[in-house]
């Protein structure tokens, strides 16, 4: 491909990653090496007659990453599970604060409601709690839940 075998190297390496991210995702071995072939004529085109270290760096950086071509969802950023991290830790504490702390004072008990909603609202919160438990607030959101559940199902057992 290249005049330089450190370059055929990192194109080789580039396709084969193509091919390992796609074969993960379950496509067709024909449809792996179409894209690798179609690929490959692609750098080969975009170096023309260039080909040196910089320029390989450059194409491979201007066109899609590894995973773009496994048809896979790209997973789930450090910013996304803060995100769901963030909502655990609302709704435990929403949830727990119009249980505990809103309906008493409003003279209100929820009523035959009451249980479900407040089950509902803490389990969605320990779920959410759950997919972001690599984030400190999706460990605190998992712990909150964990707590107003365990409550929850004391004051249950006691009554």
């Amino acid at each position: 491909m290249t005049k330089d075998r450190a370059d055929d190297q990192r194109i080789a390496e580039f396709l084969a990653a193509v091919e390992g991210d796609m074969r993960r995702s379950g496509a067709a071995d024909a449809e792996v090496a179409a894209v690798s072939a179609a690929l490959a004529e692609q750098i080969e085109d975009a170096l023309g007659e260039a080909g040196d270290g910089a320029s390989v760096e450059a194409v491979l950086r201007s066109i899609d990453p590894p995973t773009a071509f496994s048809g896979a969802p790209p997973p789930a950023t450090d910013r996304d599970k803060g995100r769901l991290g963030i909502a655990s830790l609302a709704v435990a504490i929403a949830v727990a604060a119009i249980s505990f702390g809103v309906l008493p004072f409003a003279g209100e008990d929820g009523g035959a409601a009451g249980p479900p909603l407040f089950l509902f609202g803490e389990a969605a919160a320990a779920i959410l709690g759950f997919f972001s438990r690599t984030t400190a607030t999706g460990r605190a959101g998992l712990c909150v839940s964990a707590l107003m559940l365990a409550l929850f199902a004391a004051a249950a057992f006691f009554s």
